[in-house]
């Protein structure tokens, strides 16, 4: 992989995930400025243009057949059917996902948000030659999001499409990164990190909870969770050549999707059995499971396309010969 840093941001990335999940107080509070948004961020630095339709299924395999193989799957544990309810209803919820879905399953609507944002991006850039128009759109995308979040805070769209609104600014700034070849001046990102760290600290506002579509002070949060974004890029270039840092977090950032999945439904079982020890002894304890079942996925051709996406087994599950 030629940026190789990538998966150390992936690695980082997670673990902010779960430790937003797990702990609270301040740190969790700038972890939530940033680690959904460096998500968006880190799929628009790998976006390459493709073919639409070719673009679609690759995305509908390697996104969505995982999310609603793990949705059949812990649907019902996190959600019993309970006698005499609507079945259709029932279903319908899980269906809808986006918002509706907690618990466990708390972290699901980012893969769909994730594809929505994805779809939406690749089709702009093909219908938009225009540099101008394609960010004048993307401005007006975040404008949304924030009339979303500010006044009709309860407005919601199946699969929290609405949040696409807010997660295609940093996408198409992730793309902008690596087209761009920009170099981040070290006096700025120090101002806006100092700035992230003292601003979540004394302000409970700036924040960027995107699930609930709370995306903070408008253009404030936004341009802090860059900051720290870039601050996070910065850190993971540094560390690449030093192996005992970088790879444990390269390694679970390989592995970004499985604990992004699993990593509540572990959380909820050691709480609800008092293994809820220390906070990183339970992160510890909640990759090293995860990453234990990436180990069984990864061994065998049907659960390396069910539960990884991987297009290739899939193919040869299906008995499709050629695969590009």
């Amino acid at each position: 992989m030629k940026y190789t840093w990538v998966n150390i941001l992936k690695g980082i990335g997670i673990t902010f995930v779960v430790l937003g999940h797990i702990s609270s107080g301040y740190t969790t509070d700038l972890i939530f400025l940033v680690h959904m948004p460096l998500f968006f961020f880190i799929s628009g630095f790998l976006f390459k243009k493709q073919n639409k339709k070719d673009f679609f299924l690759k995305k509908t395999i390697s996104l969505l057949l995982p999310y609603f193989v793990f949705l059949f799957i812990l649907y019902p544990i996190e959600y019993p059917y309970p006698a005499g309810k609507n079945i259709l209803k029932y279903i319908l919820k899980a269906l809808y996902g986006g918002q509706l879905l907690n618990n466990g399953l708390i972290a699901f609507w980012f893969i769909t948000c994730l594809f929505l944002t994805q779809q939406l991006f690749n089709l702009i850039i093909h219908k938009i030659n225009s540099k101008k128009k394609i960010a004048l759109i993307v401005f007006l995308f975040l404008i949304s999001s924030y009339i979303n979040s500010e006044f009709y805070p309860s407005f919601r769209l199946p699969w929290n499409a609405n949040v696409a609104a807010a997660a295609i600014p940093f996408f198409y700034v992730g793309y902008l990164f690596k087209q761009l070849n920009y170099s981040i001046n070290k006096i700025i990102l120090s101002i806006l990190f100092i700035a992230a760290l003292i601003s979540a600290y004394f302000q409970n506002n700036v924040i960027y909870d995107m699930k609930s579509t709370n995306y903070g002070i408008p253009f404030i949060s936004f341009i802090l969770s860059l900051g720290l974004i870039f601050f996070i890029i910065e850190f993971s270039k540094r560390i690449q050549k030093i192996n005992f840092m970088s790879y444990p977090l390269k390694y679970i950032g390989e592995r970004s999707i499985i604990i992004m999945f699993l990593h509540q439904p572990i959380y909820i079982y050691l709480k609800n059995n008092d293994l809820n020890i220390n906070t990183f002894i339970t992160l510890f304890i909640i990759t090293g499971i995860s990453c234990l079942f990436y180990f069984i996925f990864k061994s065998f051709t049907i659960t390396r396309a069910l539960f990884l996406g991987s297009r290739k087994d899939l193919y040869l599950l299906l008995k499709i010969k050629k695969f590009n």
